[in-house]
């Protein structure tokens, strides 16, 4: 574990414990009145400790000015839709600029093993429910104590990319003793956003952990793979759910190859309409009981499609940031492919992602860092 020294640390850490913990809570199907209240009580402390964490810090002119602005934006979006959420991050962010990444990943990793290890001994102990559902074809998927299949294979993934960001190196054997735990998780569960993530984040890390000699991308593959692909992805999203009505073949196989995501986003779609700015309101949005299983459709039709610079600005800010440190880049990567097929940019396990694109601290730098030799050999074969 990690040790928190700064006074100023402790009380962020502290609001971003209790955050992370009710955030969490949300995905177990927990529907007693009492707890439900104390997890709200305890995420308004959060924001309670975030605000004095941010009175405690000194800000430069320009930076004061640029979250005023930003404040005042959300503030009035907020308004409108009676949706907090982004003022939320704004606060989490301000509070966070002078937190190092290695704590915040640190404490992420502990936490949401801890918190995964508690559900699991819950369920076999039968507290929580390990609910079986069946799907079209026949194949079980079981929940594992939370409430849906889908939650236990991101949580997994999650703790997996964090451990790869706070160790130096993992071991072919750890890596391998993971692969393993995704496969045994996909038979259970049987979410392809987690296999997939699972697949993409562990080759990935091998390659440019072991074999960075192997392999060469160019500038252009680079960019568009590592610091545009947020962009790439929600436009195509968003052309597949409009592009649905023309009943092409192709575009059939596609929305089938995802499940149907990209028709159920062009119904909700037609339910709530798709806006540059979208100021409808929580109860309005939900009055359309269609759900949207892709973050990038979610966003377009919950918020706008001005929102989508959020995320960009997010991958922007890691790939230029961490790229001599370049795990974090394919973590955050991994899960800007499975949010194509899960809605999953607003929860707990995304969130240190977004703090260490806006914190002012890097990681501690790696005696041998990632990526260097790939990156040397890319710039003698350019």
């Amino acid at each position: 574990m990690i040790a928190i020294k700064k006074k100023d640390n402790l009380i962020f850490f502290s609001g971003y414990i209790l955050y992370f913990i009710t955030l969490f809570m949300e995905d177990l199907p927990i529907e007693i009145p009492f707890l439900l209240m104390a997890f709200k009580l305890i995420r308004y402390l959060a924001y309670v400790l975030f605000t004095i964490n941010i009175c405690k810090q000194k800000y430069k002119k320009n930076d004061f000015l640029i979250s005023l602005a930003f404040f005042v934006a959300f503030s009035l979006i907020s308004i409108f839709t009676k949706d907090i959420y982004f003022i939320v991050i704004l606060t989490i962010i301000a509070s966070s600029t002078q937190i190092k990444t290695q704590d915040l990943f640190s404490i992420s990793y502990w936490l949401l093993l801890t918190l995964s290890l508690m559900v699991m001994i819950l369920m076999l102990l039968k507290i929580l429910p390990n609910d079986d559902i069946v799907k079209g074809n026949g194949l079980d998927r079981y929940t594992l104590g939370y409430y849906h299949s889908n939650v236990f294979p991101l949580v997994i993934l999650y703790i997996i990319s964090y451990r790869m960001i706070i160790k130096k190196r993992l071991q072919k054997r750890e890596l391998i003793f993971w692969a393993i735990l995704g496969v045994i998780t996909y038979y259970l569960c049987r979410s392809r956003a987690g296999i997939l993530g699972m697949l993409f984040l562990l080759t990935s890390y091998l390659i440019i952990s072991y074999y960075p000699n192997k392999i060469h991308l160019n500038n252009f593959l680079k960019l568009l793979l590592f610091k545009y692909s947020a962009v790439i992805f929600f436009i195509l999203s968003i052309i597949m759910v409009v592009l649905q009505p023309l009943g092409n073949h192709y575009i059939y196989i596609i929305n089938k190859l995802v499940s149907g995501r990209f028709a159920l986003g062009y119904h909700k779609m037609l339910a709530v309409g798709l806006h540059f700015f979208n100021v409808m309101d929580g109860e309005a949005y939900l009055d359309s009981e269609i759900t949207v299983d892709s973050g990038y459709i979610y966003v377009a039709l919950r918020y706008g499609l001005a929102f989508i610079l959020f995320y960009a600005l997010i991958q922007r800010n890691i790939f230029l940031k961490y790229k001599n440190e370049f795990v974090v880049v394919i973590c955050f990567t991994t899960f800007v492919l499975t949010n194509i097929i899960d809605n999953d940019l607003f929860s707990y396990g995304f969130l240190p992602f977004i703090i260490s694109a806006f914190s002012k601290c890097s990681l501690k730098k790696y005696k041998n860092t990632i990526l260097n030799a790939l990156i040397k050999k890319g710039r003698q074969n350019e």
